[in-house]
């Protein structure tokens, strides 16, 4: 249970970093094809 829980707290983050970068590389994508 212990392990699932720490398992969590490390995905987390790395999850949110990946969705960030995500956004930003779809966003500039929008503003290059935009322009």
């Amino acid at each position: 249970m212990k392990r699932a829980e720490n398992f969590q707290q490390f995905f987390i983050p790395v999850r949110i970093a990946y969705v960030k970068r995500f956004y930003t590389l779809f966003l500039l994508t929008i503003f290059t094809l935009g322009y």
